[in-house]
């Protein structure tokens, strides 16, 4: 008898085990589903590798330009939370998706930005006072615009979906129609366009392709692998011709010239990285890792005073993103459900201005959310503008160096 109750009591501990083995059954059954139409759409599985994210510049704690090491600590606290405390949401635009934030000249003299969003519009943005944009359509490429480079004659658009574009702009400052610049190199089609920047030395337009197997749509399962499928392209507008610059990158974003406009500064986001391509030079035709960065960096910009740079982030770098960078059968396990996967993750925004040895000049946070998923900081008439391809705003911070003298104090 006493065997006997030891054996019931022993089973009914075992009976609330029963409901989350079956959930976990359920879980594996769909996820092998999930695997099945990941391996059909995409001709096979992730290919994760192993990697460790780059060391971050000695300063990455040191939000302010000042030298004097017993004042840093005390400031770090003034640049925490600075974009919830000081960025505002621009009244009279409201499309979803504002990824990039071109600053551009008009014909009349005056400057503007240059944005696009999710339903494929390129929008012209008047700033109006402190707090206020107009926007005007410009062209919609029914595609998904995500870098543009702008002047008075026309745009150069880096279109997820249709390749490289060209809108030539009409006298009322509009656009028509576009052209295909490309949309395949050495007979492949492109995949993910992203960045674009066009050397005015030269003529040259060199472009981002995320990566050769993931279009925008697996954007998800491209950061869950985190391989080296992506590259920075070349076209000549006098040959018309494409051409590979540097392959095996590791999600290549954002891409901008330096001050002086003889490199290119590269955004990994998948490496939280920046790594620096020299177009002329002693050094031509080769490529550095700069440094790593504490946020996964998505677009980068020249500020329009010293040699600086503002890189923008939507997640912060983790001691769970270094663990599963250094395990990639996890990632291999999660790829076909990576969506669900990242949608837990929190997002955390980050705003950094660099120098050019990629040493942080400020560092700014957003400990609530308050503007998240940025993607975009530009230095714009004296105020800091921010962008994200998910937000249905543009955020800014006037007076933007007045602000970040005053955090310092």
């Amino acid at each position: 008898p006493l065997q006997t109750k030891a054996t019931v009591r022993s089973n009914n501990y075992m009976l609330p085990l029963v409901p989350l083995a079956v959930a976990a059954l359920a879980a594996l059954a769909a996820l092998n589903v999930q695997r099945q139409h990941f391996e059909e759409r995409y001709g096979g599985g992730c290919d994760a590798p192993f990697f460790e994210f780059p060391p971050l510049p000695n300063n990455s704690n040191n939000n302010n330009n000042n030298n004097n090491n017993n004042n840093n600590n005390n400031n770090n606290n003034n640049y925490n939370n600075f974009l919830g405390d000081h960025a505002v949401r621009l009244s009279g635009f409201d499309a979803v998706g504002p990824e990039v934030l071109q600053p551009a000249p008009m014909r009349d003299g005056s400057h503007v930005l240059y944005t696009g969003t999710l339903d494929g519009a390129v929008y012209r943005l008047h700033p109006s006072g402190a707090a206020h944009v107009t926007p005007e359509l410009v062209a919609n490429t029914t595609g998904r615009p995500l870098g543009i480079w702008a002047s008075t004659e026309g745009l150069v658009v880096a279109d997820a979906h249709k390749g490289l574009i060209y809108l030539p702009l009409n006298a009322r400052g509009t656009a028509n129609s576009y052209d295909v610049l490309a949309d395949s190199v050495d007979g492949k089609q492109v995949v993910f366009l992203d960045g674009v920047e066009v050397d005015e030395k030269s003529g040259q337009v060199y472009f981002t392709d995320v990566s050769d197997k993931f279009p925008l749509k697996g954007l998800q399962h491209e950061a869950m692998e985190s391989g080296y499928r992506g590259r920075l392209l070349k076209y000549d507008p006098e040959t018309r011709t494409t051409s590979v610059v540097l392959s095996h990158l590791a999600f290549p974003n954002g891409v901008c010239l330096t001050h002086d406009g003889d490199s290119l500064l590269i955004a990994s986001t998948t490496r939280a990285a920046i790594y620096k391509y020299h177009i002329r030079g002693p050094a031509a035709g080769t490529t550095e890792l700069l440094c790593g960065l504490p946020t996964l960096v998505d677009n980068i910009r020249r500020a329009p005073t010293g040699n600086t740079y503002w890189v923008a982030g939507a997640f912060s770098r983790s001691a769970v993103l270094e663990f599963n960078a250094r395990h990639p059968w996890i990632r291999n396990f999660l790829c076909p459900a990576a969506k669900q996967v990242l949608s837990w993750m929190k997002p955390h925004s980050m705003v950094l201005e660099i120098n050019e040895q990629c040493e942080i000049v400020h560092q700014l946070g957003d400990n609530h959310g308050a503007v998240g998923l940025l993607t975009e900081a530009t230095e714009f008439d004296g105020a800091l503008y921010l962008g994200s391809y998910a937000n249905n705003y543009v955020a800014v911070i006037p007076d933007i160096r007045e602000k970040l003298r005053q955090a310092a104090l």
